[in-house]
C-alpha cells in the first residue's frame, strides 16, 4: 500500500472509501427511504468484505517485526473508522438509521413510515451535544465501525507486543549488572549511560523512528501511550524488582531512566508530560535514592499497612508521605518492596 500523503492514509483505503462515497451520491437522489435501504446494505457488505481482507493481510504481516505493510493496514482501518463515524452523524444516514431502528418516542411523518424532519433535527442536535447518547443510539455504520476499531486495537497490540519483546531481550544483560555493588560518583554530570543498556536504547529509538515515519499522527498518541505503559512495567519488573541496589546502583539506574530513557521517549511522546513517562520506574528510583534516615522512616510507615486491618488515619498518613516524595502511582505495598531492595551502607 502506498500512502496518499503525509497523513499516512494508504491510497488503497482512500480509493475504496471514494467508491463507497460514490455509491452514496448515486442513491441520495432515489426517492423513498425503503428504496435507499438496498444501496446502504450494499455499502455495508462491501465494507465488511474489505475489513475481512484487511484482517487476513494484517495477520500475515503480524508474524514478523512491524513492517510498512502492517502500518498501512493500521492506518487504513483507523482512517475508515473515522470516515464512517463522520458519515454516521449526517442527516441522510441518520434518517436511514432511525427508519431501520425506530425510536420508541419519535414523531413520524403523516405516512408513519419514518421520522419527521422536526424530530430528526432535534435528535441530531442532541447527538451533537451528547456524544455518549450518540454512541448508545448507534448509526447505520455501527457494525463496520466496531469491526475496524477492533482491528486497530489488535494491530496496535501486535506492534507494542513486538517492541516490548525486543526490549525484554535487550534487558537481559542490563538487569544482570551488579547494582548492589556499584559505587558511582553522585555528580550526575559525570555519569554515562550503562553500557549494558546500549542495545535497549538504540533499538528502541530505531523502532520509534520507524513508527513516527509510517504510522498516522492521529494514531501515534495511542500507540505511544501503550508503549510507555508496557515499557514502564517491563523495567519495573525485570530490572528493579529483580535486583537490590546500593547507593551507587540507585544513582546509575536513576540516570539511565530519567536522563536517558525519559529523554529519548520525550522526543517522540510529545503528548505525554515527562513526569508521566516511565512513571512507576521513576518513582521506584526516587525511593531507592532516599537518604537512609528517610527510607527507614518511610518503611516504618508502610509496614503496618501489610496487616489485615489497617487504621484509616495510618493509611492516609502513609499515602500523604509517599505523595510528598513524588510517589503517586506505586501502591504502598509496592513502595515497601522497593525500599526493601535498598542495600544500606554499613
Amino acid at each position: 500500500m502506498t500512502a496518499a500523503d503525509d497523513t499516512c492514509v494508504p491510497e488503497c483505503a482512500e480509493g475504496f472509501m471514494g467508491i463507497i462515497a460514490g455509491i452514496t451520491e448515486r442513491y441520495k437522489c432515489v426517492e423513498g427511504v425503503e428504496q435507499q435501504v438496498p444501496f446502504l446494505e450494499l455499502q455495508l457488505d462491501l465494507l465488511m468484505e474489505f475489513h475481512q481482507d484487511l484482517v487476513t493481510a494484517s495477520k500475515k504481516a503480524a508474524g514478523a517485526q512491524p513492517s510498512e505493510n502492517l502500518c498501512a493496514y493500521l492506518n487504513s482501518a483507523h482512517y475508515i473508522t473515522l470516515i464512517l463515524k463522520k458519515w454516521g452523524e449526517q442527516e441522510f444516514f441518520l434518517r436511514l438509521h432511525y427508519h431501520l431502528n425506530p425510536h420508541p418516542k419519535h414523531s413520524t411523518t403523516a405516512e408513519g413510515r419514518h421520522p419527521s424532519l422536526g424530530w430528526l433535527l432535534q435528535i441530531i442536535s442532541t447527538r451533537r451535544m451528547d456524544p455518549q447518547f450518540a454512541e448508545s443510539e448507534g448509526c447505520v455504520f455501527s457494525t463496520p465501525i466496531t469491526a475496524f476499531s477492533a482491528l486497530v486495537g489488535d494491530i496496535l497490540g501486535w506492534i507494542v507486543q513486538h517492541i516490548i519483546s525486543v526490549a525484554k531481550d535487550n534487558c537481559k544483560r542490563y538487569k544482570r549488572d551488579k547494582w548492589h555493588h556499584m559505587t558511582v560518583d553522585k555528580d550526575v554530570l559525570s555519569l554515562d549511560p550503562s553500557p549494558s543498556a546500549s542495545d535497549l536504547f538504540t533499538q528502541l529509538r530505531d523502532q520509534l523512528v520507524f513508527m513516527e515515519s509510517h504510522v498516522s499522527p492521529q494514531i501515534t498518541p495511542d500507540l505511544y501511550s501503550l508503549i510507555n505503559r508496557e515499557l514502564d512495567r517491563l523495567l519495573l519488573t525485570e530490572v528493579v524488582k529483580n535486583n537490590s541496589f546500593s547507593e551507587g546502583g540507585a544513582t546509575q539506574l536513576d540516570y539511565d531512566v530519567s536522563k536517558v530513557m525519559v529523554s529519548l521517549l520525550a522526543e517522540f511522546f510529545v503528548d505525554i508530560p515527562s513526569v508521566h513517562l516511565l512513571e512507576m520506574t521513576q518513582e521506584a528510583c526516587r525511593l531507592l535514592k532516599l537518604l537512609p534516615g528517610s527510607a527507614k522512616l518511610m518503611k516504618e510507615m508502610l509496614e503496618p499497612l501489610q496487616q489485615a486491618k489497617v487504621d484509616t488515619d495510618v493509611y492516609s498518613a502513609a499515602i500523604a508521605a509517599l505523595s510528598d516524595m513524588g510517589v503517586h502511582t506505586l501502591e504502598p505495598h509496592e513502595a515497601l518492596k522497593i525500599l526493601i531492595l535498598r542495600v544500606e551502607p554499613a
